[in-house]
């Protein structure tokens, strides 16, 4: 994506909601004509960078529309997702999506509107991070890595210091566990 609603890679400039349009058969000139305008204003909007927030708002649409998008479910308690929090990644061939994100790594084959997947999966502990609000993050990468170095450097500096402290101090808790295992083959 080169700007909101814009994709040359695909070729599409999306420039009208879905919901709620109504054209009138009988004057399509005034229609293809109204068309231009919509696109000329996105267009403007995406230069200018007036519309970036919407990436923010439609972040999943986004990332799904990447070439290979990376799917995943998570089952998460949004009461603790206002803090810098551990969060367990679990993943798999096997199953669909093959990426779950809980809090226990029990529950990573029964996250919620999916049957208990065969596996096996293996358990990767990740750190939750919350965003300031209005953060401008464009969806990363669908091969590994997600984001690079910089990548992460812009994401952090969109936190706040309050989670910068919490974030470090993770960070050291555990840095005598990743010298021992970095996954755990779970189930």
């Amino acid at each position: 994506m080169d700007s909101s609603h814009i994709s040359t890679q695909r070729g599409v400039i999306c420039f009208l909601e879905a919901e709620g349009i109504i054209f009138d058969r009988r004057r399509p000139l005034d229609v293809v004509r109204e068309c231009f305008s919509h696109v000329r204003r996105t267009l403007l909007e995406g230069v200018t960078g007036d519309n970036r927030h919407d990436f923010v708002d439609e972040f999943e649409v986004y990332w799904a529309r990447l070439n290979r998008p990376v799917l995943a479910l998570a089952n998460l308690d949004l009461l603790v997702l206002d803090e810098v929090t551990e969060v367990v990644v679990g993943i798999s061939s096997n199953a669909q999506p093959g990426l779950r994100i809980t809090h226990d790594a029990a529950q990573i084959p029964y996250v919620p509107n999916t049957p208990a997947d065969q596996g096996p999966w293996t358990a990767y502990t990740a750190l939750y991070l919350p965003l300031s609000p209005g953060t401008l993050l464009l969806p990363p990468q669908s091969e590994p890595p997600f984001w690079g170095t910089d990548g992460i450097r812009r994401l952090l500096s969109h936190c706040s210091a309050e989670h910068h402290g919490l974030l470090e101090d993770l960070l050291n808790k555990r840095s005598w566990l990743s010298r021992i295992s970095r996954s755990q083959p779970y189930i």
